[in-house]
């Protein structure tokens, strides 16, 4: 289910703001990786 992938995505995109500090690199791999899903 698309939007159920899209509320994981967030959630791991927002503990991992909480985790660790912001790395642009990272999240534009995790970005293209859920594009990549849909």
């Amino acid at each position: 289910d698309q939007l159920t992938n899209f509320i994981g995505f967030v959630d791991a995109y927002r503990q991992s703001i909480w985790n660790r500090p912001f790395n642009r690199e990272y999240y534009a791999a995790l970005a293209r990786g859920f594009a990549l899903w849909e």
